[in-house]
């Protein structure tokens, strides 16, 4: 990525009238060199109208993330001790998969603002991120306490505790997550992925007929796992029909390994595999494909 040096920030500073410089130095100075004349309100000014500018075009899809972090880190370096601009530093990082420049920002601006929930939310999910399940469970917890009813950190937190194998946690935080925003499908589907981890086939589909009825069928990821769990049901047409239209709308979720980072468990996977080696799933993907 772009490195800033920090000498660019004096004609910056000085395009933007943010340096006085004192143009007339007291007689007995006279071979004195200038002195640079700071403003710290005007300068913290200055870092927040930055990073206001550099969030909105990263939002309106002008900026990348890695244009919107150069400009946000410029902004930090304006204003050091704000934990808003930091915090979003940190964020983009995380978008950008720079995960331990993440958490430095983040620990930093957390230092600033030990109550503030966003940032804890941030860190949860550098660590997970990471796969540091157990950490992102704590960090989460945490910002949760002081903001019970964030949708994204109770989705996250289920993640974090599906991840730890804590299936029962797992659901009760998805169930919350449903509670706070419940035309999402991510935490319904999810829910469906611990239950079939749990050997609960009936009620996972149940869930997952649930998700696909949100979607309009329009998601592949509740349509194909409920596609897998209808052919082990026996339902094995229905099954394969539903497959078929899953991979249809994404084939990126015929593999395994896409599956597993989108957190299918070992015996979901297990039946996939054996799902889309039937002859009719081979067919469909050599034809898309």
């Amino acid at each position: 990525m772009t490195v800033l040096k920090r000498f660019a920030l004096v004609p910056l500073l000085a395009a933007t009238g943010l340096l006085n410089i004192i143009a007339q130095p007291a007689h007995s100075q006279a071979l004195a060199p200038y002195v640079l004349q700071l403003d710290g309100d005007r300068l913290e000014q200055q870092g927040v109208f930055l990073f206001h500018s550099a969030i909105e075009a990263y939002q309106r899809g002008a900026y990348t993330a890695e244009q919107a972090s150069t400009q946000v880190r410029l902004a930090s370096q304006i204003a050091p001790n704000n934990p808003q601009i930091l915090a979003s530093l940190g964020g983009l990082y995380l978008r950008q998969g720079e995960f331990e420049r993440a958490l430095d920002v983040l620990s930093h601006a957390r230092s600033l603002a030990p109550d503030n929930p966003a940032i804890l939310f941030e860190i949860g999910t550098v660590y997970l991120r990471q796969e540091n399940y157990r950490q992102a469970a704590d960090a989460l917890e945490q910002g949760l306490d002081i903001s019970p009813n964030v949708f994204e950190a109770l989705f996250d937190l289920g993640n974090a505790y599906y991840q730890l194998d804590q299936y029962d946690e797992a659901i009760a935080s998805y169930e919350k997550a449903i509670e706070v925003q419940d035309d999402l499908w991510f935490a319904v589907n999810n829910i469906g992925l611990v239950l079939y981890e749990q050997n609960d086939r009936e009620e996972a589909i149940s869930y997952w007929e649930q998700a696909v009825e949100m979607t309009n069928k329009t998601e592949a990821e509740p349509l194909l796992a409920l596609a897998v769990a209808n052919y082990q049901a026996g339902e094995e047409l229905v099954g394969i029909a539903q497959g078929v239209r899953a991979l249809t709308l994404d084939t990126a979720y015929a593999d395994l390994e896409f599956l597993r980072q989108n957190l299918w468990g070992d015996r979901l996977l297990e039946d996939t595999a054996e799902f889309l080696n039937l002859p009719r799933i081979q067919s469909t993907l050599a034809q898309i494909r």
